[in-house]
């Protein structure tokens, strides 16, 4: 999920999600935490929506690693990154930080 400020707010949170049905057919759907089926946009005067094709879904990104580990029965490895930095252009990269999980 992308945030960038608009004005001075955040336009948008900083939930992970994905397509429903990806999460159902990697059977992650007990990290799943919220399931919408609109896109739903706020602006100074109105809200605007509209009904997406697919279903996308909010999950709690701890417990996907965890099914994901559980699943791998421990073969893989895991790395998170934290963005630092918002780039002046999106040509530009973004300095972050690693860590094994």
């Amino acid at each position: 999920m992308i945030s960038r400020p608009l004005r001075g707010r955040r336009a948008a949170d900083e939930r992970v999600r994905a397509p429903t049905e990806w999460l159902e057919h990697l059977e992650l759907m007990d990290s799943v935490q919220q399931t919408f089926s609109d896109l739903v946009i706020h602006v100074p005067g109105r809200t605007l929506r509209w009904r997406l094709p697919w279903t996308f879904s909010t999950f709690d990104y701890r417990r996907i690693c965890a099914l994901l580990r559980e699943q791998s029965k421990g073969s893989c490895e895991f790395e998170t990154a934290k963005v630092s930095g918002v780039p002046a252009s999106p040509c530009t990269p973004t300095a972050a930080t690693s860590a094994r999980l």
